[in-house]
C-alpha cells in the first residue's frame, strides 16, 4: 500500500463518498449504448441482472457520459464534497475483452487470479480510465473529490506513468 499512499499525498480528513459507482449504467444507457459495456468472449456486450455491470473502459463517449453525469450531480449538491467512480464488483459479466481496452494493460503486470479465472493485469486500464475522469472533473469541478476502489484484478498500483489528479483518491482493499 505504501506505493498508493504516495501517489495520493495522504495525510488529510475528509468525509467521502465511496461505493460501486455504475450499477444503473445497463439499464439507463444498455438500449442505446451497448458499446458502452464490456464486450464479453462470447462476442456480445449483453449485462447480466442486477447491479453489477461491466463497462468498455477505454470507450470515450462512455467517459465523456461520466464526466457530464458527475458534472450534473456536484452541480445539484453543491455541499457535495465527493463522488465515486468506483467499478462494479461481482456479477458474472468479464471485463471487457476489446482491443483498446485490452491495449491498455500492461504486459509486464502479467495476470492475477479474478476469482477461478486467470486474467490479466489491469490496474494501468483501470487507473488511466480513473485518472482521465478525474482530471477532467478537477478542471469543471474544482474543490470536488473522486474515489475509486485498488481491488480484484486491479488491486496494485499502475506500471506505466499516470499523473494522478490530486482530486482522485484510492481506497486499497487488501485480501482481495
Amino acid at each position: 500500500a505504501g506505493r498508493w499512499m504516495d501517489l495520493q499525498r495522504c495525510g488529510a480528513a475528509l468525509t467521502l463518498r465511496a461505493g460501486h459507482s455504475f450499477g444503473s449504467y445497463w439499464e439507463r444507457y444498455g438500449e442505446e449504448h451497448p458499446e458502452w459495456f464490456a464486450l464479453q468472449p462470447d462476442g456480445s456486450r449483453k449485462q447480466g441482472k442486477g447491479d453489477r455491470e461491466r463497462l468498455c473502459l477505454s470507450n470515450d463517449a462512455l467517459r465523456d457520459r461520466i464526466v457530464e453525469n458527475l458534472k450534473t450531480y456536484f452541480r445539484e449538491n453543491p455541499a457535495a464534497v465527493s463522488a465515486s467512480i468506483g467499478l462494479n464488483d461481482g456479477g458474472a459479466e468479464w471485463f471487457c475483452h476489446c482491443e483498446p481496452c485490452r491495449s491498455w494493460d500492461a504486459p509486464e503486470a502479467g495476470t492475477v487470479l479474478w476469482g477461478t479465472r486467470t486474467v490479466p493485469n489491469m490496474s494501468d486500464r483501470v487507473w488511466r480510465f480513473s485518472t482521465d475522469i478525474a482530471a477532467r472533473i478537477e478542471k469543471a469541478c474544482p474543490g470536488k473529490v473522486l474515489t475509486a476502489y485498488a481491488y480484484s484484478a486491479y488491486r496494485d498500483a499502475p506500471r506505466r506513468k499516470l499523473d494522478f489528479p490530486k482530486n482522485l483518491i484510492i481506497g486499497v482493499v487488501g485480501g482481495v
